[in-house]
């Protein structure tokens, strides 16, 4: 007899029942792997927002209520006793079975399947997974009891998973993680309007190329535009990295670094190229530090990183926003049903359809939580240094350009949201001129990474063309400035800390010294070469955490 049940059953019995039970609490507990490692795993709670316990519970409960229905199940086909309802019964056990599968699939893609897809491409890639799918169609109708056997011994096998998980989560509820939301240290020293103040803005993922040098008929981004009429244009800028971990990390700390992976909820370690190990982020200087040192106040509005966090004292003011499996403050009974939402969204059609109704407005309220922030603290003449860490362009797409209005419905693009960030910087900047803090501000607006070769598809009309060009926007207003002035030199813009601190303490005088300035710093270290991505590594995808698409 099939442990779990797949084989045609023998008489009830009291061990049978055991061996049932245990059965669906091992596979109900499986199938919530995605849940538990949002919850627990370390490279997961630091991009998210703090759990709190009624989480834990919720995932508990969910588990518990799952297993309780396939236990039922089971109970019900062993009393019917036919054979075709234990095949049914074993092609159910397939499909639940997609589930874990699937999550560890997703483990394991920067090991295996990245590579595969490149050199297969996505139409043998499909023909191969469906061939995979039709193997195990055939393996449960002519061999279902074999199947039963093996696959059930697997999932009894790892039932004393329930416990050591549930047991993990019950500590956590008792030791609450540190808050993810806002938090205000005490200003460092009153405000003297007469100081320089810097406004530095990133916009993730906006690349150069579709912005300003190929951009398409399609979209119009005026408020780029006049920037640029009226700034420091550089056509040549280049990122610290290709991904958002590792540059914003290089642009505030003012280091190129080349590895960054996350120890806990409230500490990420970074490794800087040609140093052995990796250091926390925690207790590196920063432009912040640096500026506080210098007697500024700073705020940093931000969404990914858990800035406020990990950076601690050394921001007067900091907000940040996630993408979350649940909003903040969601009830008990709404966290009970993304859990089970989660498990639909394993399957790639149902999935999709549960992204349009969570990942689309949690995009949203992300995107407006950081507009409302950023502009608290931009037309505050208190703040010397601000920092702004916008999600987007990137992904997920929650604009749409033709109607002038959010999309959530995932017919957006990254063009859609390319206009959105426009129209953004056109708001931040007109709440600033009625505030009369605008014009007295040097504004910098750049990107952590252009859109990456591999987003090709997410252009209409691409046809899958990939992207080559790294990259990235980088215009700077100074106060009071009128006209535009060319910058064509490469250079990396891991340089902006220190540019940054120039300007606010005052050592640049007149736009000749600043371009001068940049000419000798736009390589870290004065160095004659710029420093190449392919020295960063890019970091794996993070199923259980952060959306892969990041």
């Amino acid at each position: 007899m099939a442990i779990g049940g797949c084989a045609c059953p023998r008489k009830n019995r009291v061990g049978e029942l055991r061996r049932d039970l245990l059965f669906s609490l091992s596979l109900a507990n499986l199938c919530f792997l995605r849940g538990w490692g949002w919850l627990l795993e370390p490279g997961a709670v630091y991009w998210r927002y703090a759990a709190t316990p009624k989480e834990y519970l919720a995932l508990m409960l969910d588990v518990l209520l799952l297993a309780a229905a396939l236990f039922s199940i089971l109970t019900a086909i062993r009393r019917v006793d036919r054979p075709f309802a234990w095949k049914v019964a074993c092609g159910g056990l397939g499909l639940l079975l997609l589930i874990p599968l699937n999550f560890l699939r997703g483990l394991s893609r920067s090991l295996w399947t990245a590579n595969l897809f490149e050199r297969l491409g996505p139409s043998a890639l499909r023909v191969l997974l469906i061939a995979f799918g039709l193997v195990l169609v055939v393996l449960v109708v002519r061999r279902a009891e074999v199947f039963g056997r093996v696959a059930g011994f697997a999932v009894l096998l790892l039932w004393p998973l329930v416990p050591m998980l549930f047991a993990q989560a019950t500590w956590l509820m008792l030791h609450p993680q540190p808050d993810g939301g806002s938090r205000h240290v005490p200003a460092s020293a009153a405000t003297d309007t007469s100081r320089p103040r810097v406004l530095w803005l990133i916009f993730d993922e906006l690349d150069q190329d579709l912005a300003f040098s190929e951009r398409p008929a399609s979209v119009r981004l005026p408020e780029m535009d006049r920037i640029r009429s009226q700034a420091i244009y550089a056509s040549n800028a280049f990122p610290p990295a290709d991904w958002t971990d590792f540059s914003l990390p290089s642009l505030i700390n003012g280091r190129i670094v080349s590895d960054a992976k996350p120890a806990s909820v409230n500490e990420l370690m970074l490794a800087y190229p040609g140093h052995g190990g990796f250091v926390p982020w925690s207790t590196q200087p920063t432009v912040f530090s640096r500026a506080r040192d210098a007697g500024f106040n700073t705020a940093l509005v931000g969404s990914y990183h858990p800035y406020c966090r990990v950076l601690g004292t050394s921001l007067t003011f900091c907000s940040q926003s996630f993408l979350a499996a649940s909003e903040p403050g969601s009830t008990f009974p709404v966290l009970l049903m993304d859990g089970f939402r989660g498990l639909v969204g394993a399957f790639p059609v149902a999935g999709r359809l549960v992204r349009f109704e969570s990942i689309y407005r949690q995009g949203r309220q992300m995107y407006l939580r950081v507009l409302q922030d950023a502009k608290r603290v931009a037309v505050d003449p208190a703040f010397g240094l601000v920092f702004i860490h916008w999600p987007v362009p990137h992904h997920p797409f929650i604009y749409s350009r033709f109607r002038n209005d959010f999309a959530l419905d995932g017919s957006g693009t990254y063009l859609d949201n390319l206009v959105l960030a426009d129209r953004t910087l056109g708001d931040l900047r007109r709440t600033m001129e009625s505030a009369g803090t605008w014009e007295d501000t040097t504004v910098i607006i750049s990107s952590d990474h252009g859109l990456r070769p591999n987003s090709g598809d997410l252009l209409p009309g691409s046809g899958g063309r990939q992207r080559t060009d790294p990259r990235v926007p980088f215009l700077m207003k100074l106060p009071h400035q009128r006209q535009a002035v060319a910058y064509d030199a490469p250079f990396n813009t891991v340089v902006s800390s220190d540019l940054v601190l120039a300007l606010l303490r005052g050592e640049l005088s007149g736009m000749s010294g600043l371009i001068g300035w940049m000419g000798q710093h736009r390589t870290p270290g004065g160095a004659d070469k710029l420093p190449s991505l392919e020295g960063t590594t890019s970091p794996q995808k993070r199923e259980a955490g952060q959306p892969d698409s990041w």
